[in-house]
């Protein structure tokens, strides 16, 4: 039988060993979070860039049709005929109103970016606030029986907003059974599925 020194010392070593893997996991996706920011940021700005160049597009577009409405106004002896003038007009409207549509697609675009973008940037904060949690777990914790030490971790982070264990649990059956850490479950799996953490 091991001396309570020792039992410390297994126990102790046991949960750092558990918070290693975690932060190393937390590390992985923190990596995959910023890779994924900085291909959005550049997925905006190409996105920004066509969008540009569709508005100069149609500004030229709208002054092209300006100039030939204004040639149509004043003609008077033309030796172009004045139906040709018309179908140019038509074309240049039909141009326009496809520069209209792209518009609109790239601006639906953007927004989706913007949105994906804003999703990564909330889950790399709640990875470095979860590590921050898991650094500051006093120490003599280590000692309590496992189901008492879960716990507590339980109830500081549902406490401190960040995961609600028992609602996780209920919430995805699969979780329940597999009987796995619901926090490591989530930092694993459940953020790449954007799974809820809570009500």
């Amino acid at each position: 039988m091991l001396s309570p020194e020792n039992q410390y010392s297994r126990k102790s070593s046991d949960v750092q060993e558990q918070s290693y893997d975690a932060l190393t996991a937390m590390q992985a996706d923190h990596a995959r979070v910023v890779d994924n920011l900085a291909k959005a940021e550049i997925e905006l700005l190409r996105i920004s860039r066509l969008w540009s160049e569709a508005e100069a597009k149609n500004i030229n577009l709208q002054n092209n049709i300006s100039n030939l409405e204004s040639k149509v106004r004043n003609i008077e002896d033309s030796s172009k005929p004045i139906y040709s003038i018309n179908d140019e007009i038509k074309i240049l409207q039909k141009k326009l109103d496809d520069r209209h549509h792209e518009i609109a697609s790239l601006t639906k675009l953007l927004k989706f970016s913007q949105h994906q973008t804003d999703e990564e940037q909330k889950k790399y904060e709640w990875m470095r606030e979860i590590a921050m949690f898991l650094i500051k777990i006093p120490r003599w914790w280590s000692v309590l029986p496992k189901k008492e030490m879960d716990k507590k971790k339980n109830e500081s982070l549902l406490n401190s907003g960040l995961f609600d264990s028992e609602y996780y649990i209920n919430k995805y059956p699969d979780v329940g059974s597999s009987n796995i850490n619901p926090l490591k479950h989530y930092i694993f799996h459940g953020i790449n599925e954007n799974r809820s953490i809570r009500p």
